[in-house]
């Protein structure tokens, strides 16, 4: 137990008042009522139990106040066994989530399954409890601060889209301070945006090309948010981040759990690279399936009319590589000396036409810049 009286009194409460959130005025109050108090503290293993007293309290009052401090002291065990426990529990459902975001990474079969990762990680935050607008990961370029950014967003009546898109870097707070980041090698980034770098920046987004348009429900339901807070977590290739345009700041523990989740997407990222690598050698395999098809049909001509059939086979090969425009294949053979161009065609279905004609070099400008070329 201990006294506190005239100065050593004032100096106690106003050290409270100026580290808590104690009113000055209830300071006040005290300090005009009181002149000295008697503090009696009965501890337990993890504090104490303190109390006030106007004058000196009796033994019998100090003994109560140990009896309550060794009831405490089990209570307080049930406290930290509760706390354990909700920990344990917070730990399985978070791991549980990444888990679902690893195994549908994993399935991937297509690099532009990456939106579906994308989406899923949107869903899993949120059932983690992030209050979020928009879940995005960004691969970023270092030599030029572009990024290639697939997102998931939600939209004004609840319901999600996903998207990707191609930003360009732009020199605005709401882009430049995050590729700095990035570049200098910071883990994670936790930014506030007013209402007007919001804004501008969003309007500059807005008109981007984008492949899944933009709502103007969208648009004005953002543009009408009253600021935009952000937390980035980096990775080697770029970085993924929760967005939320009520401008409410991300807790730490929701922090640790991004940087969890930019974990799993540095290996989900891998898995794409290793997809994209598969699909480059595949549509490389089926290019040169192609060549060699026309290839071998020309090797086979016995007559040069058959230039004809080889236009069709071209036809068909360009069609199959998913040239999708295609209209006509032409086969022209120029004859500088006669300035003349021989062609052999196919129909608009591909079919060949068994005679070929012939057009002066010097007619059609067409004709011109096919000779100049």
């Amino acid at each position: 137990m201990f006294t506190l009286e005239g100065e050593s009194l004032i100096e106690y409460y106003e050290s409270i008042s100026a580290s808590t959130a104690l009113p000055t005025s209830v300071v006040d109050e005290v300090l005009a009522t009181t002149s000295v108090e008697y503090h009696y503290n009965a501890t337990f293993q993890h504090g104490t139990i303190a109390a006030v007293f106007h004058e000196p309290p009796e033994e019998t009052v100090q003994l109560l106040l140990q009896r309550f401090a060794r009831v405490f002291e089990q209570t307080y065990t049930r406290f930290l066994d509760l706390k354990q426990a909700e920990a344990q529990a917070r730990e399985a459902q978070i791991e549980a989530a990444l888990e679902r975001v690893r195994s549908r990474a994993m399935a991937m079969h297509e690099s532009n399954e990456l939106e579906q990762v994308v989406a899923i990680m949107f869903e899993q935050l949120s059932n983690l409890g992030f209050e979020m607008n928009l879940t995005n990961v960004s691969i970023i370029d270092k030599n030029t601060g572009d990024c290639v950014m697939w997102a998931t967003a939600k939209r004004p009546d609840g319901t999600t889209v996903c998207r990707s898109n191609k930003i360009p870097y732009i020199d605005h707070p709401c882009y430049a301070r995050g590729f700095e980041a990035w570049i200098a090698g910071e883990e994670f980034l936790a930014q506030f945006f007013s209402r007007e770098e919001k804004d501008t920046f969003l309007r500059y987004f807005f008109d981007l090309p984008h492949l899944i348009p933009i709502d103007e429900a969208q648009k004005k339901y953002v543009l009408e948010s009253p600021g935009w807070a952000r937390s980035s977590a980096f990775t080697k290739h770029g970085v993924l981040e929760v967005q939320n345009y009520q401008a409410i700041p991300y807790s730490e523990e929701e922090n640790d759990i991004l940087k969890r989740f930019a974990r799993v997407f540095e290996q989900t990222y891998t898995r794409f690279l290793d997809l994209k690598k598969a699909e480059a050698q595949a549509r490389e395999a089926q290019i040169e399936t192609a060549l060699e098809r026309v290839r071998s049909r020309t090797m086979a001509m016995h007559e040069s009319d058959e230039l004809a059939e080889a236009a069709s086979v071209l036809f068909q090969q360009l069609q199959g590589l998913g040239v999708l425009a295609l209209r006509r294949c032409f086969i022209l053979i120029i004859d500088e000396v006669a300035s003349t161009i021989q062609l052999w065609y196919t129909s608009e279905q591909g079919e060949s036409n068994a005679t070929s004609f012939t057009v002066p070099a010097e007619g059609h400008f067409v004709n011109k810049r096919i000779i100049k070329g």
